[in-house]
């Protein structure tokens, strides 16, 4: 309570996440206090029904009674930040075991962002089926797609170690409890360690504070990018960002419409991607994550985001189930900015092992049987002379590092 003369308002409806507050003047987007005789919880204003304000809790309102009081506050609004947690972990309140005094406040938006160039410089994130098939810009905004348990969140923790940019923000957005914190302990060492920061909202917690946490991650991606330095912002998952989105638009009254998601959803995806990108002097790169429910590539956030982003790699359930890591179907991934920043001989070489490999996809049950006659197919031939060494540079293990010096020594033997 910040004083005697306060204006207060009280909770008239609760359910699921929402209240229905009257006696208070709200915008969509203030932070409030319900204050109950058990204790008090903090929600966000998403929408209104006649003259009620429909708020989202950012917890749970299992304490909150009829007529808890409700009042404004401030001190959540902004976001504030510290270079101290870099090699930390922090959640959506900016919360971190480290204690850090020189606090500043995060902008919702940097002059030195506004101006937007091409992508030109390739990055090397030291994976070599990446860095040689599927070659990342400097500001590309490219999608890992793939079901669950095919392996997204180790590949996104080889990036995190291996990547030549200056700073890596890793957002990980409902997501298991488990994975943040191996993410932490085997991910976050030496090197990697002093220029990453991770941003956690766990599967458990509300959607606002997914959707703050989002947020929060990108304020701090771009407050890096605009002192001109090359950030990579590892994002997992923009599914569940989606679902997030979801919940608090549906709880606002929003229509459903494909799969339930509501109109909103899909204009909050493209305007979170089109924040990533090349500036003036910084950069940001965006590495987002996509769950394909039941590996379904028709998924309406799965479409969505394929269209809006620069690109995609797609893992494999098959080649995971048979020990082939990271699962990168080459066949099926593409990086649309690749052809603008790999030399001439790099293209064409990637494009002559992208053909060998769909020759041999195409062949492998006659392979398998004993049935292909050598000779028949001198593409087919020379496939399954290099198999072996291509199956080597696309393999990798999650301590290794290949960066483009390595990467296109490997390529040179294909």
């Amino acid at each position: 309570m910040s004083s005697f003369f306060t204006r207060f308002g009280t909770v008239v409806k609760a359910s699921g996440f929402t209240i229905s507050v009257t006696g208070l003047v709200l915008a969509v987007g203030d932070i409030c206090k319900v204050d109950s005789l058990v204790s008090s919880v903090y929600a966000e204003v998403i929408g209104f029904e006649d003259d009620r304000a429909v708020l989202m809790v950012f917890d749970t309102i299992n304490t909150i009674s009829s007529k808890s009081i409700v009042y404004k506050v401030d001190n959540f609004s902004s976001y504030t930040y510290s270079d101290s947690y870099l090699g930390s972990v922090v959640d959506a309140f900016g919360s971190s075991d480290v204690v850090v005094k020189d606090r500043c406040v995060l902008p919702d938006s940097y002059e030195e962002l506004k101006v937007r160039k091409s992508v030109s410089q390739s990055l090397d994130v030291g994976v070599s089926s990446i860095n040689g098939f599927l070659t990342l810009g400097i500001g590309q905004r490219i999608g890992v797609m793939a079901g669950s348990g095919v392996g997204k969140s180790v590949l996104l923790s080889m990036i995190t170690k291996n990547t030549s940019a200056d700073i890596c923000v890793c957002a990980l957005i409902g997501e298991r409890s488990r994975e943040v914190v191996d993410f932490v302990e085997k991910t976050l060492s030496g090197f990697a360690k002093e220029k990453s920061v991770v941003v956690s909202s766990p599967a458990d917690t509300s959607p606002l504070k997914k959707i703050r946490a989002t947020e929060y991650a990108m304020r701090i991606a771009e407050k890096y990018a605009s002192q001109g330095k090359n950030v990579v912002l590892l994002f997992d998952s923009l599914t569940r960002y989606a679902h997030a989105l979801r919940e608090v638009g549906l709880s606002a009254g929003e229509p459903p419409t494909m799969k339930g998601y509501p109109p909103s959803v899909f204009l909050k995806i493209p305007q979170l991607v089109e924040r990533c990108g090349n500036f003036k002097n910084g950069s940001i790169t965006g590495v987002f994550t996509v769950l394909m429910d039941g590996d379904d590539e028709n998924d309406p956030v799965v479409d969505s985001a394929r269209a809006i982003l620069d690109g995609h790699v797609v893992l494999s359930r098959d080649l995971a189930s048979s020990g082939h890591f990271p699962a990168i179907d080459i066949g099926r991934s593409v990086s649309r900015c690749m052809n603008d920043i790999v030399s001439v001989e790099h293209l064409e070489k990637a494009n002559y092992v992208r053909g060998l490999i769909s020759s041999h996809k195409k062949n492998s049950d006659l392979i398998a049987m004993g049935a292909y006659q050598a000779g028949s197919d001198q593409e087919l031939d020379t496939a399954i002379q290099k198999w072996p060494a291509i199956n080597h540079c696309l393999r990798q293990r999650p301590s290794e590092v290949r960066d483009f010096a390595l990467t296109e020594q490997m390529m040179s033997v294909l």
